[in-house]
This record gives C-alpha cells, sequence and structure tokens, in this order.
C-alpha cells in the first residue's frame, strides 16, 4: 500500500485523484483473480470453459472469478477448465452442505478455487422447499385428440439435490403422441394405460411430460426439476386420454368428450350379502390411478328391494348393524335412485354387497395424492 502514498507526495487535487486512479487501474490489470471482469463461459454444458485474460498458468488455492453462464447446466456434472488446465467440478452450499451446483442459463456468479472444487459464491437461492405445492393447478383433456392442457398460477419442482424451482404463469400443452419435452418420455403410447403427467424445467422452459413411472420419469436431456401434477388414463381404442377435468387434487371423468359418451361402469347387479353381509369387491386399477386417496362414485339402484353397502375394507357390519355399519348403504325407496358418494381409498380395492339386482356402479373420478 505504499504506492498511494508516494505518488501522492507533493501533488494535490485533481493530480493526486488521477494518480491514484493510474495506480489501482494497474493494480486491476494485473490481478489473477478477474474480480474486476464478469468473463462469460464458452463450451457445451454440463463441460464449461473459461479463457480469462491474463490465462492462468496453473490451479491455485483462493483464485476466484467473476463468470457470466452462457448456457443452462446439467445437474449433477457441471465442470470448468479455465485457461485449458482441466475440467474442475462446480459446486455450491445449500443448508452448510457442499452439492453440486445448479447453473442457470445467463446467471453471474463469483466462482471461488478452494483447492478441490470450483465453488458458485452467489448460487441459486431455492424458493420454496415442497416439492408439487402449487395455486390454482389445472389440468384438462377433451378425449378427441391426444392433447393434455396443463395450467397453474405457481407450481413448484425440485431436481436431484433438493433444489426447488417455482414455476409461475405456467401453460403447457402435452401430446402423448409426440416424444420428450411436451410429449412421452419413452416409448409409443398404448391404450387403455395410465400415464403420469410432470411439469419440467431446463433452467428456462417449463414443458410438460407425460411417463409410465409414477416417480422417476426419463427427463429429456438439459431438463433436471419435475414436479407430478396428475394422471391420464388413454382410451380403449385409440391412445387419446379419456376427457378429464381436474381442479387441484379433485380429478372428473368428463362425460360428452369425445371418447366418453359416459361413466365407466365399476361393478353391477346382486353380489355377495348386504345383510350378513358376505362382501365382493371391485378393482379400481383401471378407473383411478395408483396415487388416488379417493373415489368418486354413483351408485344406480330401483325400486326392487334389498340394499347395497360400501366400504374401503371387508372388516365392516352389514345394513343392520349399528355397532359396525358400512361407510355407505342405500335402501331403494323409489321407482329409480341415483347416489353419489365419495369414499376414502385404504387401498385400490372398493368393497361392496348388492341385494339389488339393478345396481349400476360407476365411477365419476378420484382425489389425487399430489
Amino acid at each position: 500500500m505504499s504506492v498511494v502514498p508516494s505518488i501522492a507526495a507533493g501533488v494535490s487535487g485533481l493530480t493526486m485523484r488521477t494518480c491514484v486512479n493510474s495506480a489501482f487501474a494497474q493494480i486491476y490489470s494485473d490481478m489473477q483473480g478477474q474480480g474486476a471482469t464478469a468473463f462469460t463461459t464458452g463450451g457445451a454444458a454440463p463441460a464449461f470453459t473459461l479463457t480469462p485474460a491474463p490465462a492462468l498458468t496453473a490451479y491455485a488455492v483462493n483464485q476466484r472469478f467473476s463468470v457470466t453462464f452462457n448456457a443452462a447446466g446439467t445437474t449433477g456434472s457441471n465442470t470448468l477448465n479455465v485457461s485449458g488446465l482441466g475440467a474442475i467440478s462446480l459446486m455450491q452450499y445449500v443448508n452448510g452442505a457442499k452439492v453440486a451446483a445448479r447453473v442457470v442459463s445467463g446467471m453471474v456468479s463469483d466462482v471461488f478455487y478452494d483447492g478441490t472444487n470450483f465453488v458458485l459464491l452467489n448460487p441459486v437461492v431455492s424458493g420454496a422447499s415442497t416439492v408439487g405445492a402449487f395455486r390454482n393447478l389445472a389440468l384438462s383433456a377433451t378425449g378427441s385428440s391426444y392433447a393434455v392442457s396443463v395450467s397453474a398460477d405457481e407450481l413448484v419442482l425440485e431436481d436431484a439435490n433438493n433444489n426447488y424451482f417455482t414455476a409461475r404463469s405456467v401453460a403447457a400443452s402435452i401430446s402423448v403422441s409426440a416424444s420428450k419435452a411436451n410429449g412421452l418420455d419413452t416409448g409409443s403410447a398404448a391404450t387403455s394405460t395410465w400415464y403420469s403427467v410432470w411439469l419440467i424445467y431446463n433452467g428456462s422452459t417449463v414443458s410438460g411430460l407425460v411417463s409410465l413411472s409414477s416417480t422417476s420419469p426419463t427427463l429429456p436431456s438439459g431438463y433436471t426439476f419435475k414436479a407430478r401434477v396428475g394422471w391420464i388414463r388413454t382410451g380403449p381404442s385409440t391412445a387419446y386420454p379419456l376427457a378429464f377435468q381436474q381442479y387441484g387434487r379433485r380429478v372428473q371423468y368428463k362425460v360428452g368428450g369425445g371418447n366418453l359418451s359416459a361413466m365407466p361402469v365399476m361393478a353391477s347387479g346382486s353380489a355377495g350379502s348386504a345383510t350378513t353381509p358376505s362382501w365382493s369387491y371391485v378393482y379400481l386399477s383401471s378407473f383411478v390411478p395408483s396415487t388416488a386417496v379417493a373415489v368418486t362414485a354413483s351408485a344406480y339402484v330401483s325400486n326392487n328391494g334389498g340394499q347395497v353397502i360400501f366400504a374401503p375394507n371387508g372388516s365392516y357390519g352389514g345394513s343392520s348393524s349399528s355397532t359396525n355399519p358400512p361407510p355407505v348403504m342405500i335402501q331403494s325407496s323409489s321407482l329409480y335412485e341415483n347416489i353419489l358418494f365419495s369414499l376414502g381409498l385404504e387401498s385400490l380395492y372398493l368393497y361392496y354387497a348388492s341385494n339389488n339386482s339393478a345396481l349400476v356402479l360407476s365411477c365419476l373420478g378420484w382425489e389425487d395424492n399430489l
């Protein structure tokens, strides 16, 4: 720091100011840390390169660069190669732990070499801590095409390192006949099949995705963030999704859609005994997805006598039990009756017994465990 006093000796005012500025400009020009300049990376993600001037001759602890990233990275594998000296892993600290860095296109960060890794000193901050949290989530399909529409005011997505991204003003159109982003993750769409619906993010774009997996879809290249938002089931004759409307966690089949002229029938006629009881059951896998926590059903009966009962398991009493009655019971008292009920599920089985030969049990929809 002796430079400034020696320059300042015998001068004052504008002359002194000019000399000081000149001295600091020279210091900055000689700094290997490049703290005054933001260099833009080159290369293709996740193998980023940096060519500072002057060039590095060797890596050394405490070297520091201001870096602008030219592209979005790939979670878990981003590296930085400075002056051709070799690729070094990019890391960041999250909740006190050093983890693989998340790189967003256009982000600016100081990068510090700690002797092992390049550490982002200005990492991307997570905006939330609950994947799948949403506001005004809606999904739909008309039943007359391969298209699925997804919208949300806000939706939280997560990557493999527990980093979070809040997508806003989401509007995605997914085609079951397409591949990768805004399509099917792998393979070709099949009929009468459940596909989970996802929103995914690659650092710049929010897209949709459908997958056979309920937990681990195959993400397209560059996409690292994801959140499941629902399910579709394809029709029996074409792979068009069955017509439906979803708001939040509640899903309803849409009768009158292109491939759905009536609610799907789950069971009909007499079965077992509602008085004893002697239970039958409906396996729900063709009517609600594996993550459903409740089913909404319609039970039609006529006045030809007898009761119909429904329960989430077979341990409930019959229609005459006052100490362990079934959760849902119908006693036909008019020419025609149609009862709508929602029942929480304990498995993918709905237990029922029917002393009414006219019973028609249909599925209206479900509640999803998002």
